[in-house]
């Protein structure tokens, strides 16, 4: 049985668009920076904003999973135990 992968924020946005050209003409980016996100898988932070509210994908599907590591890491911070006394 194969595990069926949802495709990336970036490709989700290109078929919303309905062409890479399409979605960098709506963005104000040429094709070819489209073609490199969607290479890349992700999109730059600035740019994901705009997706996000054009098409309603979530940020946290655009965005390189380096940035979101650090992100969640910096905003659920581990909780140090307590020691038992």
């Amino acid at each position: 049985m194969s595990k069926r992968l949802s495709p990336t924020g970036i490709a989700a946005a290109v078929a919303a668009a309905g062409t890479q050209v399409s979605l960098g003409q709506q963005l104000g980016v040429s094709q070819q920076a489209i073609n490199k996100w969607h290479q890349q898988g992700w999109v730059p932070l600035m740019r994901a904003g705009q997706i996000e509210s054009r098409y309603g994908i979530a940020r946290a599907r655009l965005l390189n999973p380096k940035i979101l590591a650090l992100v969640g890491t910096a905003t659920n911070p581990t909780t140090p135990t307590e020691s038992q006394p």
